[in-house]
Parts: structure tokens; sequence; C-alpha cells
């Protein structure tokens, strides 16, 4: 067993999309969390099953066949998702999960636009690599909706922005 070591990380980005827009991208399935469904606003969804860390490695069976237990089985969280005073998903690994934690994702409005971060930490036996796939994910999803709300057109408040997956 690996000691447990704190983590952590942060990855936020303004983007040209309208908080509505943000958080509908946000929403959408395998958005939230790797793997996870539609996020919705209401009472805390739990046991949500995410993709094994696996996922992320070639499927040739001499890799996958030496992967560390830890990596192979399916990640457990809870997710709440509130609306006010801004829109946010809060992640909360369950027992099972590969990486102690949370993450918490923010929609601020930033003018007509908004400003959508992602903070994650907590305590676990991978601490190196959680940062790694947590900005990886996170921060790369956060990204990436900030140049898909740049795209023409994508920060018209009257408009929708191109929804497809990140």
């Amino acid at each position: 067993m690996l000691p447990q070591t704190d983590h952590g990380y942060k990855w936020g980005f303004q983007n040209l999309c309208t908080p509505a827009q943000s958080a509908s991208i946000l929403s959408a399935p395998g958005v939230s969390a790797p793997g996870a469904p539609a996020a919705v606003p209401g009472p805390p969804t739990q046991n949500i099953q995410l993709s094994p860390v696996s996922d992320i490695f070639p499927p040739w069976s001499w890799i996958q066949n030496n992967l560390p237990a830890d990596f192979v089985h399916t990640n457990p969280i809870t997710q709440v998702v509130t609306t006010s005073p801004v829109f946010q998903i809060t992640n909360v690994t369950q027992p099972g999960h590969i990486f102690g934690g949370q993450v918490v994702t923010a929609v601020t409005p930033s003018g007509p636009f908004s400003y959508v971060n992602s903070q994650g930490s907590g305590n676990g036996n991978w601490p190196i690599l959680n940062n790694i796939l947590g900005s990886l994910f996170f921060g790369g999803r956060n990204l990436a909706m900030a140049l898909v709300c740049g795209s023409k057109g994508a920060g018209d408040p009257n408009g929708a922005p191109p929804h497809t997956p990140l």
C-alpha cells in the first residue's frame, strides 16, 4: 500500500459563453467527470461509476495485464450540482475510488460571459498521478470550453455554442 499524500490542482479560464451556456456544456454526459452521466441539479447523485484509469492506456494486453489493481476498477463518486449563487458541480470520491478527495467546478459570471474554474484537492495513494490526470481532464476541459466558446458565434448570447463532447 502506498502512503496517503495530499494533492491539489486548480485550472480556470475566461470564456465567451454566457454562464448558462457554460453550465449546459458542463452538464453534458462525460463532461462533468470521465464517464459520468449528465449532471443534474438537485439532491446529491450517489454511486456514479466513473471510467477506470486503465481506459487512458493503450488496450494492448501486455500493458493492461500489468497495471496496478487500482487502475482497472470503476471509480465511484457522489456528485452535487447547485445553481445558486453560481452554477457549481462538486464531485466527491467514495471508498474504492483510485483518488481520494473532491473536484469543485464553478461557473462565475464575468460581464455577459463566464469564468470556469475547477479545483481538485484531497489525500490519496497516487497524488502525482491525480494532479496530472485531474489537470489533463478538468483543466483541459476548461481550456477546450474557452476555445469552443471563443469560436465564431459561440459567444453570442442569442445563440448556442457548438455542443460537442470535449
